[in-house]
């Protein structure tokens, strides 16, 4: 069977991107609001909000620092990513995070370029959690 590890992430920023150095890239990190509508039991339109974290990397955080701010439009391609660690009094901790590798520029804002995409993967990250 093979092994599919695909997101796709359409919504809006809830806060302005947070762009840190890592080695020698960058990194962003937000989290995307994504609304569902839905008609319950009674017929009564409802909305679920949901929250993705995203991570993304090099060329692709260089441009997220441009586009995006809160509230701005986006979809985003990439991979699903675990991430644990242990806070520092010893508490584990993990989450699920979207690195994602592509930014459909006719989706996001970009005016220059038809897609903005990370030219080589970071070695760091091709993990196989």
């Amino acid at each position: 069977m093979p092994v599919i590890n695909d997101v796709r992430v359409a919504g809006r920023l809830t806060r302005d991107p947070i762009i840190r150095d890592v080695g020698n890239q960058k990194v962003a990190n937000f989290d995307i609001a994504v609304e569902k509508k839905y008609l319950d039991a009674k017929n009564v339109w409802q909305k679920q909000v949901s929250y993705v974290p995203c991570a993304v990397w090099g060329l692709v955080a260089d441009r997220a620092r441009e586009f995006l701010k809160k509230g701005s439009p986006v979809y985003l391609e990439g991979r699903l990513r675990s991430q644990s660690w242990q806070t520092k009094d010893g508490q584990k901790r993990s989450m699920k995070r979207s690195k994602c590798s592509r930014w459909p520029a006719d989706k996001a804002g970009a005016r220059d370029r038809k897609s903005v995409t990370n030219p080589t993967p970071n070695p760091q990250e091709m993990s196989y959690e």
